[in-house]
């Protein structure tokens, strides 16, 4: 299970540096610190398509025998599982990336103030990658108007105030 457990965490880490770059920054991974994600309609479905297929590895792994697997790892085994219907149940069934503007503000804003305050880089290179998340900012917000209908008064309110 060990090893098929890691594989599994290795494959869900690549994807969080590649759909969440700004969350990847922030665990101090910072192959993608340019970047912002991909926030279309379609590229939040196979977002949730790909995490789905994962999640059903990570139960087979679980429901297999495991009389001889550490606590540890079947902890560790539980945690990717929670994470994984977690992001899951936040796409299919409260639709946060339909009702919330907040989060495409936020994913803006926080990914480009966290290369400013974190001193993980040389500067020259924190810049350069500032210069390409900035870049991808009116694409974030597009999508937040081709997502988001009609959002719940609160929402708009907050993500107006953090904008």
């Amino acid at each position: 299970m060990m090893d098929s457990l890691a594989r599994l965490v290795d494959r869900y880490i690549a994807m969080v540096v590649d759909d969440s770059p700004t969350f990847a920054t922030f665990l101090g991974l910072h192959s993608n610190d340019s970047e912002l994600g991909e926030f279309s309609a379609e590229a939040l479905e196979d977002k949730t398509r790909r995490r789905s297929l994962l999640l059903t590895e990570v139960e087979a792994l679980i429901t297999a025998d495991a009389s001889d697997v550490s606590l540890d790892a079947r902890i560790d085994a539980e945690v990717l599982r929670t994470t994984l219907r977690r992001s899951i149940f936040e796409h299919d069934v409260l639709r946060t990336h339909e009702k919330d503007p907040g989060q495409y503000i936020r994913t803006a804003l926080f990914g480009c103030n966290q290369l400013v305050l974190r001193e993980f880089a040389p500067i020259e290179d924190r810049a350069r990658a500032l210069l390409g998340r900035r870049r991808r900012v009116p694409a974030v917000l597009s999508a937040c108007e081709r997502n988001v209908g009609n959002p719940p008064s609160v929402f708009a309110a907050t993500a107006a105030e953090v904008a």
